[in-house]
């Protein structure tokens, strides 16, 4: 609920390992408070989040206690980007990892997201787009099996955000990452998802063709 008005009601989506989603949605629909209950941030009101057949709350009253955290298992990439404006851009995308494989990894998605070139820059010194592919990358390089994204092309040129949905379809073909995005670019939600889906008044009411479902079930 957000005041008197009900935002999510009778919304349910299974995400599988390796499997890509893109939920689209006028504003307000309620698009990024789902992602916010998925991912354990905000407690609704009744109903039911699994990971992996446990409960992210204990039940469904608005007193109940967590009984596990989905993080690292479960990154959110915020539309508000988070990055820590005292840190370079590798040092953001590389927080709290100490592993040589990770560092080489972070290099490959820089590379693929064609910012390698600025990670040695602060954040103030970079782009919005560059600043939302570095913040793209912080979410991956911890290898997390889930991956929600908000908006993650707003900042992006045309080619960029073609880049990314390549760049997130070998990340979930690869390492076996479910990945959920919210988006309006329905050009970029085809060029990645192998199901596009409309959350309309709370629900999950409608879905959209993608290429890639029929093509990735080897029928087209």
């Amino acid at each position: 609920m957000r005041g008197n008005r009900r935002v999510l009601h009778g919304a349910s989506l299974d995400l599988a390992p390796g499997y890509r989603v893109a939920l689209t949605g006028r504003s307000g629909c309620g698009k990024t408070t789902f992602l916010r209950v998925l991912c354990g941030l905000l407690q609704p009101d009744s109903g039911r989040v699994t990971l992996d057949g446990r409960d992210l709350f204990s039940d469904g009253t608005s007193t109940s206690r967590h009984e596990f955290r989905p993080w690292p298992a479960v990154t959110l990439v915020f539309q508000e980007l988070a990055l820590l404006p005292t840190l370079n851009a590798r040092d953001n995308c590389t927080l709290g990892l100490d592993s040589g494989a990770s560092s080489d990894y972070m290099h490959d998605l820089a590379r693929s997201l064609e910012v390698e070139h600025c990670l040695h820059r602060r954040v103030h010194e970079l782009s919005q787009g560059e600043r939302q592919r570095i913040a793209i990358i912080r979410g991956l390089v911890r290898l997390p099996r889930y991956v929600l994204l908000d908006e993650p092309t707003s900042a992006l040129d045309l080619e960029s955000s073609l880049l990314l949905a390549e760049t997130l379809c070998k990340v979930a073909k690869e390492q076996g990452t479910a990945i959920l995005v919210v988006t309006h670019d329905l050009t970029f939600a085809k060029a990645c998802a192998m199901r596009i889906l409309s959350l309309t008044t709370g629900t999950i009411s409608a879905e959209v063709p993608s290429p890639h479902a029929e093509r990735e079930a080897g029928l087209g």
